[in-house]
């Protein structure tokens, strides 16, 4: 994302883009360590950020083509290769799916502008 997507927006957008340090904290309820912290202009939220900016379900639901969206999370999943995704009904799941299979599975990019 913080190539080709990031390419693909306005430079007055590129240059309004702060560059974060996002920590990748562990799945707290699978004890499966996250990652370093990486830095970032554009990235996915983590299970807390999701819980934190979105005020419940209806507000984290999403809408593909007229029906309900799956999206990835950030955080690690249940096992390697998965990851935590938000459901169609905006319940998180911290379990997750299988990056490989994510074929169905969204992205939210998020980024912090400078006003």
């Amino acid at each position: 994302m913080n190539g080709e997507f990031y390419d693909t927006l306005p430079a007055h957008v590129q240059s309004r883009m702060l560059e974060v340090l996002n920590q990748n904290p562990d799945n707290p309820h699978h004890c499966i360590a996250g990652g370093s912290p990486t830095y970032d202009k554009v990235f996915l939220l983590s299970i807390d950020e999701a819980m934190r900016y979105f005020t419940g379900n209806d507000d984290r639901a999403a809408e593909h083509e007229g029906a309900g969206g799956r999206w990835w999370l950030r955080s690690p999943g249940a096992a390697v290769f998965y990851a935590v995704y938000v459901c169609c009904d905006g319940n998180v799941d911290t379990h997750g799916s299988h990056v490989d299979f994510g074929a169905d599975f969204g992205v939210r990019p998020a980024l912090w502008l400078r006003l």
